[in-house]
């Protein structure tokens, strides 16, 4: 009889209770632009379904594969160098609608809006609180 640990069960519902609530996130955030952009509501909770399943068979796939596999020097080199490959592409990706993730993105870091003022003249606070905290001597909203 195979070996099964009793906090096996608990992680795996643990996860999947993860993923459902990740599921539900997805769609309540997503569900109207979905309808005005894609004309179906659910475009971006199916999309996350599929992928939500393809990650669920991987993980039933690991399972069932021993653990001392891991342990081989060749199969920690693989992951490493699979590692590295997967960071490069996800740091030479270009923007996409303003928003990057890495070496693509640096020269536009430059670009981003300098900051008008300092905390002492931040007007929504003073304005909510008729002080600043954040500057010794303020008393007023002025």
């Amino acid at each position: 009889m195979a070996y099964r640990a009793s906090s096996d069960r608990a992680l795996f519902i643990t996860t999947s209770l993860l993923t459902i609530f990740g599921l539900v996130m997805v769609y309540s955030a997503s569900s109207t632009i979905a309808s005005m952009k894609y004309g179906i509501s659910t475009y971006f909770f199916l999309r996350q379904l599929a992928y939500a399943g393809l990650g669920s068979l991987f993980m039933v796939f690991l399972i069932n594969v021993d653990y001392h596999v891991w342990q081989r020097e060749k199969w920690i080199r693989r992951l490493l160098v699979l590692a590295v490959i997967c960071l490069v592409l996800v740091f030479t990706q270009p923007q996409i609608n303003g928003a990057g993730a890495g070496f693509a993105t640096a020269h536009s870091r430059s670009s981003l809006p300098k900051r008008r003022s300092s905390s002492c003249s931040s007007s929504w606070r003073r304005s909510w609180t008729g002080t600043n905290p954040w500057c010794a001597g303020s008393t007023s909203g002025s």
